[in-house]
């Protein structure tokens, strides 16, 4: 029996933060870490009840998500990473759900990058490539990988002409990890490459996109990408909100050596205190507010509409905007102090710009929400899905 995410949260919370700096100088989240994360039962937040998942609000997901990283980004981000694949369940087979999700303590480490193939030869898929950027994936127990499909080693294609795509689930004897996250930020991460060689992959564990919907309950109604980036921005959030409290609990204790003034009495710091903290706090209530939208409709057993999905998106890129311009001001007013390690405020700023390279965050993203509201088809093919 899984523990509730705030009874969950206690145990873990305390843990992360014992180990924060051992994640961080060794590249890869510990081995007590990651075991109080499968306990926890939290990377069953995105799998719905029927698929023996928690069943998790969203709202509720992004509070999860937001307090895990205050105190380290690596571990939600982790966390992140392998209950996305919670979301996909509706398209897979029940063989696959069972193997994956059973216990709700498999940490699984994923990629939507196609940098692998599928190859479809005599009844058998064999699965070949390497992925970059496998979150999670010294402590993983599966990986779930993008990949082109062939057949008899020729390229499937779709009615546009672009490769036809594939998801697949791969345990953890079938792959390799490359030793390539050597970072500034995310480091305890462990967001290494993998590489497979010619593996046969059984056809339950396969799936795609396209394959019809299962639908259980509200988790399998929601937008899956949408909700996704939700998640990411609570992380942002949190992030951005563990800046703001060591700076003002660094202006409220620091006495600054010799002429300058101490950082209370400096107009640009109090002005940055005044401007930062409302800021995040509004964007907390606008990401809270979308999410919550969204997780009514799907509760009330009610597809949320595209219109309510963009509203999320659009709250995501209040929350990055909000958060980047608070830790980039707040890390430049600390002064040469913010450049050390000891710093609380060195390590989550290298993180937020670290997190800030994800898809989810690039301005192209931010142009298909315009897209969308000028009335015209956003350009990446997932926005809706």
């Amino acid at each position: 029996m899984t523990q509730q995410p705030a009874a969950s949260l206690e145990l873990l919370l305390p843990m992360v933060a014992a180990h924060r700096r051992e994640a961080d100088k060794n590249r890869q989240l510990s081995s007590q870490v990651i075991e109080a994360i499968r306990a926890s039962g939290l990377l069953g937040m995105p799998i719905a009840l029927a698929h023996g998942g928690l069943g998790t609000a969203l709202p509720d997901m992004l509070k999860v998500h937001e307090s895990i990283a205050y105190e380290d980004a690596a571990v939600s981000w982790v966390i992140w990473n392998a209950g996305l694949i919670g979301f996909y369940a509706r398209f897979m087979p029940q063989a696959l759900r069972e193997e994956l999700f059973s216990g709700c303590d498999k940490l699984i480490c994923q990629s939507t990058i196609p940098a692998g193939e599928l190859d479809t030869r005599d009844d058998e898929a064999i699965i070949r490539g390497r992925w970059p950027l496998m979150s999670g994936s010294p402590g993983a127990d599966w990986a779930v990988l993008s990949c082109r499909k062939l057949v008899d080693g020729r390229p499937v294609v779709d009615a546009s002409g672009a490769p036809e795509i594939v998801m697949a689930a791969i345990p953890r004897d079938s792959f390799e990890i490359i030793d390539t996250w050597h970072s500034s930020g995310l480091r305890g991460t462990g967001s290494n490459d993998i590489e497979i060689a010619d593996t046969v992959v059984p056809a339950h564990r396969t799936f795609s996109f396209a394959n019809e919907s299962l639908v259980t309950g509200p988790t399998d109604r929601l937008p899956i990408f949408a909700c996704i980036s939700a998640i990411f921005a609570a992380q942002i959030l949190g992030v951005a909100r563990a800046v703001f409290d060591h700076a003002l609990n660094r202006g409220r204790t620091t006495v600054t050596p010799g002429p300058m003034p101490d950082p209370r009495d400096r107009q640009d710091f109090q002005i940055a205190i005044a401007q930062h903290g409302e800021a995040l706090t509004l964007a907390r209530e606008r990401l809270k507010s979308a999410a919550h939208a969204v997780w009514a409709h799907a509760d009330a057993e009610n597809t949320p509409s595209q219109e309510l999905s963009t509203d999320l998106y659009a709250a995501v890129f209040f929350v990055i905007n909000a958060a980047k311009s608070a830790v980039d001001t707040l890390h430049e007013l600390s002064g040469t102090s913010g450049l050390y390690e000891d710093s609380p405020i060195e390590k989550p700023a290298r993180d937020l710009h670290a997190m800030l390279r994800h898809i989810v965050a690039q301005p192209a993203m931010q142009a298909d929400v315009g897209r969308v509201r000028l009335g015209l088809d956003p350009e990446w093919p997932l926005f809706f899905v």
